[in-house]
C-alpha cells in the first residue's frame, strides 16, 4: 500500500530502505550486513518480538555510513534481521529499515508530489 522506499546509499552502494515511523528500531538485512567489510557487531545485545509472536536474540551492527537524499547519517546501530520475505513482498532487494529511533532526530518532511525527503 503505502510504503516509503526511499534510494540510499550504504557505505558507498546504492539500496533501498524503508521509512517507518512506526519501527522502534532501524534494522539491516542480514545478508546486507554479511557483506559489508565495514561493519562491525556491537555489544548491544536485545530481543526481537515479531508479529507471529517469534522471538529473537540479536547484536546490534555498525554501519560506518549511511546516506539518503543528501542526508548523511554516521556510525549508526542497526539491527540485523533477515528481510528477505518484505523483499519478495515489494519485488524490490530491501536493504533496511529506517525506523523511529533515528527518525526522530530529525524534523523530516515528505513531499509525496516532488518524491523528495527533506530532513533538518
Amino acid at each position: 500500500g503505502h510504503i516509503m522506499l526511499v534510494e540510499a546509499t550504504l557505505q558507498g552502494k546504492k539500496c533501498y530502505f524503508i521509512l517507518d515511523t512506526g519501527s522502534v528500531n532501524s534494522v539491516l538485512d542480514a545478508r546486507e550486513a554479511a557483506l559489508l567489510t565495514a561493519v562491525a557487531q556491537t555489544d548491544r545485545e536485545v530481543m526481537l518480538g515479531s508479529v507471529d509472536s517469534r522471538q529473537l536474540r540479536t547484536r546490534y551492527v555498525q554501519v560506518q555510513e549511511l546516506a539518503i537524499q543528501g542526508q548523511v547519517y554516521r556510525e549508526l546501530s542497526l539491527l540485523p534481521v533477515d528481510l528477505s520475505e518484505v523483499s519478495k513482498t515489494l519485488e524490490t532487494q530491501v536493504s533496511g529499515i529506517i525506523g523511529n529511533d533515528i527518525l526522530s532526530q530529525y524534523t523530516v518532511a515528505i513531499d509525496y508530489k516532488e518524491k523528495k525527503i527533506r530532513f533538518w
